[in-house]
């Protein structure tokens, strides 16, 4: 669980600061609002995942959401 959430704030933090060298502008304002029902909606989900999971099942889950973030927000830096 927390390399989710630790892969989210280190791409927030690459992000805003990447995003200050191009035209457009990203805030963390701007982050929240694109990924509020997406990724941070995962996030906070992560807490209901159940304990009694095969632990193969669990990690293969968390890794797949590793990589959406790192996706969507490529997607948002660079899209």
């Amino acid at each position: 669980m927390m390399k989710g959430i630790c892969t989210y704030f280190d791409n927030c933090k690459r992000v805003l600061v990447e995003s200050q060298k191009q035209e457009r502008k990203l805030s963390m304002a701007i982050i929240e609002d694109t990924f509020k029902k997406t990724i941070i909606y995962d996030l906070k989900r992560m807490k209901d995942k159940d304990p009694e999971m095969p632990e193969k099942e669990m990690v293969n889950q968390l890794e797949t959401l590793a990589e959406n973030i790192e996706n969507e927000f490529r997607k948002l830096l660079h899209g």
